[in-house]
């Protein structure tokens, strides 16, 4: 027995070798915008100064503008943290929530003068979301430090994230076999809930040291979420209304300041394809109707 499960390791690891080579020529931006980072825990970041995609990336490496470390006297800062959504991915950068709550909040006479730095980076879970946020709190100095969830942040085996996989191989192929199985047979349609049930302990405390790294530097802490994009008018048949509950529970007992969007979409009694380009990535619609919800919630003490 011993010997086959050694043999089936060696021929995973085998498969997985011509699989990443696929993958750093044809499975995303590897070599192109995105590159390994010296930092264990992140794993990867962008190239700074680059374009890749409608991505461009600015001095340190964030799809933003250009910024300067040090603040501007009498601005504000508002820093979000998150993945593929809070990145605005495949949507103009003037269009992604970021910006629309910057363009939003210069309108607006009676708001002082802000800076919304975007920190997100596609393909990012909680631990290296809060490893982002740990490492650039100090660097920039917000005010606030924002953390946009998507519910498959919670995925910590990186399961479904090939990226994470690329980057990090599977400690044991027989039980990353057996996983996937798992998801595919008995998980299909609640695979979120499997992942919160095996990772909810150590995304939640992700968040509390998101917390915990901003308060002690002096920075308020709060947090979106974002359903997922899979919910018919006024949020009907959507299968993470108790995972959402469940989280936003979570986060009230642990005193983190939460918004869950959920709700809002479904007060628009409008199904999510009015909205999102796929289940994961709201459309330029989607952004904007996000920088309208939250304005409220972020702005209120400006």
């Amino acid at each position: 027995m011993t010997v086959l499960l050694a043999a089936i390791e060696g021929y995973g690891h085998y498969n997985y070798g011509r699989w990443q080579q696929h993958y750093a020529k044809e499975g995303d931006w590897y070599d192109f915008l995105t590159q390994p980072s010296d930092n264990p825990r992140l794993l990867w970041e962008y190239q700074a100064n680059f374009e890749r995609r409608g991505i461009r990336t600015n001095q340190y490496g964030f799809r933003d503008l250009a910024v300067a470390t040090e603040r501007t006297k009498n601005i504000s800062r508002i820093a979000f943290f998150g993945d593929s959504i809070t990145l605005g991915l495949s949507v103009p950068f003037d269009s992604t929530f970021v910006r629309q709550l910057s363009d939003f909040a210069t309108a607006q006479p009676n708001l002082p003068k802000t800076e919304f730095l975007n920190f997100g980076i596609d393909g990012y879970n909680v631990e290296q979301i809060a490893e982002s946020l740990h490492t650039n709190l100090h660097r920039f100095q917000p005010d606030k430090a924002i953390y946009v969830i998507c519910l498959n942040d919670v995925d910590l085996g990186g399961s479904m994230n090939e990226k994470v996989r690329y980057f990090s191989p599977p400690t044991s192929f027989i039980l990353e076999k057996i996983e996937r199985l798992l998801l595919r047979y008995f998980f299909v349609d609640d695979f979120l809930d499997y992942f919160f049930f095996r990772y909810g302990s150590r995304f939640l405390d992700a968040i509390s040291a998101m917390q915990e790294t901003a308060l002690n530097q002096g920075v308020e802490f709060s947090v979106v979420i974002v359903p997922v994009f899979n919910f018919g008018p006024e949020a009907a048949l959507y299968p993470y209304t108790k995972l959402h509950k469940r989280i936003t529970q979570a986060l009230a007992i642990r005193q983190i300041p939460a918004l869950d969007l959920l709700q809002s979409f479904s007060d628009t009694r409008l199904a999510a394809n009015h909205w999102n380009l796929d289940i994961w990535h709201p459309s330029t619609r989607g952004h904007a109707f996000i920088a309208q919800s939250i304005a409220p919630f972020l702005l209120a003490k400006e």
